[in-house]
């Protein structure tokens, strides 16, 4: 599920964009070839930029539920306050 989600991820930074000086955590995920990391105190920051993104594009159905399903993992991590790690391969 999670190379799903970063394969959307990839077509998104491409296709959309986002605007410059704003959502740089979220950003990180944009390097294909680098490792991202998260950690349980930025996640509350990290699902906020995720909402407004959803907002941002909230025209685009499907970009809408692929953000839908990376809000459950970073949600998740959030409650248990657990980092998050993005490895690439």
């Amino acid at each position: 599920m999670l190379l799903l989600i970063y394969s959307l991820i990839l077509y998104f930074f491409k296709r959309f964009g986002l605007p410059e000086g704003k959502f740089t955590l979220f950003k990180r995920l944009e390097d294909y070839y680098r490792d991202a990391k998260f950690s349980a105190e930025e996640l509350e920051t990290l699902i906020d930029e995720v909402n407004q993104i959803k907002t941002l594009f909230s025209e685009n159905k499907g970009l809408t539920l692929q953000l839908n399903q990376l809000l459950v993992v970073f949600e998740k991590g959030f409650k248990e306050q657990k980092s998050i790690w993005v490895f690439c391969d």
